[in-house]
C-alpha cells in the first residue's frame, strides 16, 4: 500500500469518525428540539381546548346546546402537531382535526422516527355528552430534523470527496 494512499486513507477515516460524532449530536439534538417543541405545543393546545371546553360546558348547562363544542372545532381546524377528535357517549367520531398540510406526502424514513419520536401521551378531556381526545404528531417536526440531517450529508459527502481528491493531488506532487 502506498504512502499516498494510507494518508489518504488516514484523512477518509478521520472525517468518518468526526462525521459519526457529528450525526450523534444531530439526532440528540433533534429528539431534544422535537419533545421540546410538542410539549410547548401540548401545553399551549391543552389550554386552549379547556377554556373552550369549559365554556361550552357552560352554555350546555344554560341550555344552548353542546354543538358550540363541535362549531368551534370545526372553525379551529388543525392545531399545530395535534390531532383532535371529538367522540360521543358512544364513541362515535364527531370530529377530527384536519391533516396537517406542512410537507404532505414526505416522511422520514422509519428507523430515523424510532431514533427521534418523543413518546407523548394520549390525552383525554371529558366533555359533556363525549369526550376530546388530543394527539401529540411530531411527524411534520421530524421530516424537517430529516431535511436539516439530509442536507448536512450530503454537504460532508462532498467535503469528504473534495478534501480526499486534494490531499491525493498534492501529496502526489510533493511525493
Amino acid at each position: 500500500m502506498s504512502l499516498r494512499f494510507r494518508i489518504n486513507l488516514l484523512i477518509t477515516v478521520l472525517t468518518a469518525l468526526f462525521t459519526a460524532a457529528l450525526i450523534h449530536v444531530m439526532v440528540q439534538d433533534a429528539r431534544r428540539s422535537i419533545r421540546e417543541e410538542m410539549e410547548g405545543s401540548n401545553r399551549a393546545t391543552l389550554q386552549l381546548l379547556s377554556t373552550v371546553i369549559r365554556d361550552a360546558q357552560l352554555n350546555a348547562n344554560q341550555g344552548e346546546g353542546s354543538t358550540s363544542l363541535l362549531g368551534f372545532l370545526k372553525d379551529l381546524g388543525r392545531v399545530r402537531a395535534h390531532d383532535i377528535r371529538l367522540f360521543d357517549l358512544d364513541d362515535h367520531v364527531l370530529y377530527t382535526s384536519p391533516p396537517s398540510a406542512y410537507k404532505a406526502g414526505r416522511d422520514a424514513p422509519e428507523w430515523f422516527v424510532k431514533l427521534v419520536k418523543p413518546d407523548m401521551p394520549l390525552i383525554n378531556l371529558p366533555v359533556a355528552g363525549g369526550n376530546v381526545t388530543v394527539t401529540v404528531d411530531a411527524s411534520r417536526s421530524i421530516v424537517d430534523a430529516w431535511d436539516d440531517l439530509t442536507n448536512l450529508m450530503l454537504l460532508i459527502l462532498v467535503f469528504v470527496v473534495a478534501i480526499n481528491v486534494v490531499v491525493f493531488f498534492f501529496i502526489g506532487r510533493a511525493l
